[in-house]
């Protein structure tokens, strides 16, 4: 598999750029809030701990969220982009189907399967993003589709079939990353080495997608 950059602290982007010290505040909240809630869950994950993270107090929070609510939906927004941000910071200097190959290879990769509080948000929060408000649906599928338009023009299928198996793709790779972090570490590389070879020959047209056979079409 390629070998892959450290996924450290220096990953962790200003996404809003420089701006006023309003916006550079808020910034602190979402970027503390993204890995904690990445790390310990919704329910676990409190007001206090998130602005003591951001190295705020507790009665700044409201200047910039409604609610604990209205934060979360912002955080898995940001988690999506920056996990999204460090996968193709990975791959930039690749073309073709060798890029392709290597951003499978960083998704299942040790160093994002061992830090959930930096890594992409799907195998982390979409039970809690599920039982969520709206806002955080629609926060995830937002960020989802702002992937898609970076992945599937590097596939060679149409838009339509690219982003079919795309999505079959995330789904595998994000499963892999979930069942891994339950695992000892040899049956983790083994699980992750299986679906990145599975994965690669999807999105690369090496593998087909069998179509749904109805009933009546039954031999």
């Amino acid at each position: 598999m390629t070998r892959l950059l450290e996924y450290d602290d220096n990953h962790h982007m200003d996404r809003q750029g420089t701006g006023t010290k309003g916006s550079e505040t808020r910034n602190r909240i979402l970027q503390a809030a993204a890995s904690r809630f990445r790390r310990q869950g919704y329910v676990e994950t409190s007001v206090n701990q998130v602005m003591r993270d951001a190295g705020l107090t507790h009665g700044g929070f409201y200047a910039h969220f409604p609610s604990k609510e209205d934060l979360f939906a912002e955080a898995v927004r940001h988690a999506t982009d920056e996990s999204g941000d460090w996968l193709e910071s990975q791959v930039e200097h690749l073309e073709g189907a060798a890029w392709v190959e290597a951003w499978v290879d960083a998704y299942l990769s040790d160093a994002h399967c061992e830090h959930s509080e930096r890594g992409c948000p799907i195998p982390s929060l979409m039970p809690e993003v599920a039982r969520a408000r709206s806002g955080a649906c629609d926060a995830f599928a937002a960020g989802l589709a702002r992937r898609l338009d970076r992945l599937c023009p590097r596939l060679p299928f149409d838009r339509d079939e690219a982003e079919r198996r795309a999505m079959s793709a995330y789904a595998q790779m994000a499963g892999a990353v979930m069942l891994s972090r339950t695992m000892d570490p040899k049956s983790s590389a083994a699980l992750r080495r299986d679906v990145a070879r599975a994965v690669k020959d999807l999105l690369l047209g090496r593998r087909d997608i069998t179509q749904p056979t109805t009933a009546g079409e039954e031999s």
